[in-house]
């Protein structure tokens, strides 16, 4: 599980993503199979959002798989996530097929050129 700090809630997306915030926030798109996600510079902690509408994804079960799966991954890079970053993954119907490990390189791919070096 993500600590609180690296999770989005509703307030802030509906923030970022309301008419004003649109303008205020600059962001990135980029797509691949499975999912999109959305790069939003925010000033906080790198925080992140899971979102699978439930129109694509019919089953409660499914979703809920394919939001373990990447909080999963995402909580493994956590700290080689950039700050002041909103990072927003919205997952389309063929990840309910996908296995973890093609939801954790479609992930690594998307955010190869925004995580940091870590240093031991």
């Amino acid at each position: 599980m993500l600590p609180r700090a690296f999770r989005a809630d509703r307030k802030l997306l509906e923030l970022v993503f309301s008419k004003e915030g649109r303008a205020r926030y600059p962001s990135r798109r980029a797509a691949h199979r499975l999912l999109q996600l959305t790069v939003i510079k925010y000033p906080s902690h790198p925080k992140t959002a899971f979102i699978i509408s439930s129109s694509v994804v019919k089953h409660a079960v499914d979703r809920n798989r394919i939001k373990r799966r990447a909080r999963a991954v995402v909580s493994k890079l956590r700290k080689a996530l950039p700050p002041e970053h909103l990072f927003l993954f919205q997952f389309n119907k063929y990840a309910t097929a996908a296995s973890f490990l093609e939801i954790e390189s479609a992930i690594l791919h998307l955010l190869r050129p925004y995580l940091l070096p870590l240093t031991s």
